[in-house]
């Protein structure tokens, strides 16, 4: 009995022992999740004009093989018809946007349109992703959230978008890509509308290779077009023949749409005949003097305009040059490319014909494609006060990157110009705006514009999140310059 006893007593010690050392290790910490998905606003009222962000946590994920799926689907329907794809409008982090990571947020800029110019039925839609880690498929993750219209509005956009040839032959002239626009935030007032159009080709309804981008047409016209000789903008040589795609984007600063399509290039094999007797160029003439009705040779400024001295310094200091067409839009918005050339023409700092970019590109979503690639080089490498003088995003998810295209708000155009100047800043706890606390990242840009930019921005309130329009900017340069700060 003794000895049948000490047995069992030496079992029982042996399975308390082992015990916890066999629960030490759980697998479920290594297994890949999706979780946490966020809405900005739930419900979601569309009248305002702006996007939901949605955004959702990932972790575990393998970072060569990773790859996230989302759709947007409205609540009740069986065949789960995708809303989201369509449109959504910028702002994501996505595989193929930046460096894939094991664990971090995605987020998402959409707006619930049914069209170019209808806006989703009221009700309830869910958000849905799922995910690929290694041969593992994570999800689907679901979250239902509202859509609200308190207002009633319904935008317009982009629309009838029709193309002069297709196929294109870039022999005959131009491709005319002609379209119908209207306000994009409200119904039946016109707007100044900055327009893109972009023509490459896509890869996964991404951009492999971009071979034109006009960046800011602008127009006030409900029916407008757009002209594309068929060349590369950086070799300024034809294309060769094949399949593009093209971009042609509407955004007023509130709302945005995007009309995509495909179109066939194709060239003639024969050339043109040349003439029978050719005759010697004839001489070429001296340029014509500007009309005295323009203000700085800009055809859509006046010379009586108030603001004719602001327009001729940027000019002759090369700041704004104008566009092709030599106008100077001063209400379209300014683009975060845009003003890395303004910001380093201001200040001197850019030599024409250097190459800035030798260590590569300057971000990771700026590519040789990017016209404005040398000055953002540059401003990444200059360095003033101990900070760069042009940055990438550096916080949420957009850190890291410079998103060229994006328009830039006060707060960011003020950041970047003061930031560069030789006068230290006020201290962040300075009092300026009744809409800027104080020891926040822009306060003592803000409380430098109260008090030396208080023609431009008076109070009570700074409006911020306003975008930048040229004429803006070119007023504070100017400002700047009179009172010996540039």
């Amino acid at each position: 009995m003794k000895k049948k006893f000490g047995i069992m007593l030496l079992f029982l010690l042996t399975f308390s022992f082992l015990g916890p050392v066999a629960q030490a290790f759980n697998p479920g910490q290594f297994i890949s999740s999706i979780s946490n998905i966020q809405f900005d606003v739930n419900p979601y009222d569309v009248g305002t004009g702006k996007p939901l962000t949605i955004s959702y946590d990932y972790n575990n994920f393998d970072t060569t093989t990773q790859s996230f799926t989302v759709s947007i689907y409205k609540a009740g329907d069986a065949s789960m018809t995708d809303l989201f794809k369509n449109y959504y409008v910028g702002g994501a982090t996505r595989k193929g946007d930046t460096t894939p990571s094991s664990a971090g947020t995605n987020s998402y800029f959409w707006y619930a349109m049914s069209g170019p110019q209808a806006f989703l039925d009221p009700g309830t839609y869910v958000f849905q992703v799922s995910g690929v880690s290694g041969t593992t498929t994570v999800g689907p993750v679901t979250k239902p959230f509202t859509v609200t219209n308190t207002g009633n509005v319904q935008p317009s956009g982009i629309y009838s978008v029709s193309l002069s040839s297709n196929p294109y032959n870039p022999n005959q002239g131009p491709e005319i890509f002609s379209y119908t626009i209207d306000d994009l935030t409200t119904v039946g007032t016109s707007a100044l509308v900055n327009l893109s159009l972009k023509i490459g080709k896509k890869v996964n309804n991404q951009w492999a290779s971009l071979n034109y981008d006009t960046k800011g047409q602008s127009s006030t016209w409900t029916k407008d077009s757009i002209n594309w000789d068929g060349k590369d903008q950086t070799t300024n040589q034809f294309v060769p023949d094949g399949t593009y795609d093209y971009d042609l984007t509407g955004n007023n600063g509130s709302f945005g749409y995007t009309t995509s399509g495909t179109f066939v290039v194709k060239s003639t094999a024969v050339p043109p005949s040349p003439s029978p007797t050719p005759n010697p160029p004839p001489p070429t003439p001296s340029p014509n003097p500007p009309p005295a009705t323009h203000c700085a040779g800009f055809i859509d400024i006046a010379a009586s305009d108030a603001n004719c001295n602001v327009y001729s310094w940027v000019k002759s200091a090369g700041i704004f040059t104008g566009n092709p067409d030599g106008s100077f839009v001063p209400q379209g918005f300014l683009q975060r490319d845009q003003i890395a050339k303004v910001v380093l023409e201001a200040f001197g700092k850019y030599k024409a014909g250097t190459e800035y970019c030798q260590a590569g590109n300057p971000f990771s979503d700026v590519t040789v494609t990017e016209w404005a690639r040398e000055y953002i080089c540059l401003g990444k490498q200059t360095v003033v006060n101990g900070q760069a003088l042009l940055t990438g995003y550096q916080s949420g998810p957009n850190a890291g990157l410079f998103l060229p295209g994006n328009s830039v708000n006060r707060s960011e155009f003020l950041a970047m110009v003061l930031r560069n100047l030789k006068e230290s800043m006020p201290s962040a706890d300075t009092a300026s705006y009744s809409d800027v606390a104080l020891n926040q990242w822009d306060s003592s840009y803000a409380a430098y514009a109260a008090q030396y930019l208080s023609s431009i921005y008076p109070q009570p309130t700074l409006n911020r999140s306003q975008l930048v329009t040229r004429l803006e900017a070119a007023r504070v340069l100017f400002a700047l310059h009179n009172q010996g700060s540039l």
